[in-house]
């Protein structure tokens, strides 16, 4: 026979593929949800903390500021004079630097105010974020000699 003689045949039929069947993914066990949900919970309850904490402190802060301002308007005490007094005591910590601190301190404490106001501007200085170790034992040294000499 020739190549006219040629008979079209169809291909064999293609059997029509299927996909599989979706399974739906496989929940996480019950208890694995539950131990999810405890550790968010304590996330959040952990943040949450932290958030009062700074809101806390930020509202001490402020109002430990704002009774220091009232009682140096009250008080009309120049809280630099004092400053000026403790830097050489923090520099150098000198019985005569101590000393000059500490009448200072006894000149000037005319009223309970003026006490408050710088046992509290000595307290700020010494719980200072920034205040080193000297600093903070050198104010001490002051508190103690006014404490003994009281």
């Amino acid at each position: 026979p020739g190549a006219q003689d040629l008979v079209d045949v169809p291909p064999p039929p293609v059997p029509m593929m299927v996909p599989p069947p979706m399974v739906p993914p496989a929940a996480p066990p019950f208890d694995e949800l539950i131990q999810q949900s405890q550790w968010n919970l304590q996330q959040q309850e952990q943040h949450l903390h932290t958030l009062r904490q700074d809101q806390v402190t930020a509202a001490v802060a402020l109002a430990m500021e704002q009774q220091i301002q009232k009682l140096l308007v009250d008080t009309q005490l120049d809280i630099t004079e004092f400053d000026s007094l403790l830097q050489p005591i923090i520099d150098t910590c000198t019985k005569d630097a101590i000393s000059a601190g500490k009448n200072w301190m006894f000149n000037n404490a005319k009223t309970a105010q003026h006490c408050e106001l710088m046992t509290s501007h000595l307290r700020n200085r010494i719980t200072a974020d920034t205040a080193h170790f000297e600093l903070r034992l050198h104010l001490i040294y002051l508190t103690n000699d006014v404490l003994h000499h009281w």
